[in-house]
């Protein structure tokens, strides 16, 4: 019997959900931005507001991306929309904007590698 099918999420960009193409690896973090508070008659959780973290390396083309302008959208602080699918089972659509880009080359193989980190809002997961 083959077991289930197993990869990492990708990556799509923008209203229009470009696929980020080429992607080396990628990390995704939600926080419930939840706190803790101790008093003197008990502790006691808060509810606090989901954020979440994406850092995405990908090949990164000299002529660029199809589609998509990662550099400006930072400069110009540009709200974007991220979908990542599959996580669970689920496509998590995420407002978010772009924090760091980090470019990196190697002369001994020609690849140029970008790191792009996200922070996001609370993600809608649909199915």
């Amino acid at each position: 019997m083959a077991g289930p099918r197993v990869r990492p999420p990708s990556l799509f960009y923008g209203n229009g959900g470009a696929r980020v193409g080429e992607l080396q690896d990628i990390q995704y973090v939600l926080t419930s931005g939840d706190g803790h508070e101790v008093c003197d008659a008990d502790t006691f959780f808060t509810d606090g507001r989901e954020m979440g973290k994406i850092t995405a390396t990908l090949l990164a083309p000299n002529a660029g991306i199809s589609g998509i302008d990662l550099v400006n959208d930072l400069k110009a602080h540009k709200d974007v929309t991220v979908r990542l699918g599959v996580v669970l089972g689920k496509i998590h659509k995420c407002a978010a904007r772009i924090q760091q880009i980090e470019l990196s080359g190697k002369f001994s193989d020609g690849v140029t590698t970008c790191k792009v980190e996200f922070t996001t809002k609370s993600p809608q997961v649909t199915a």
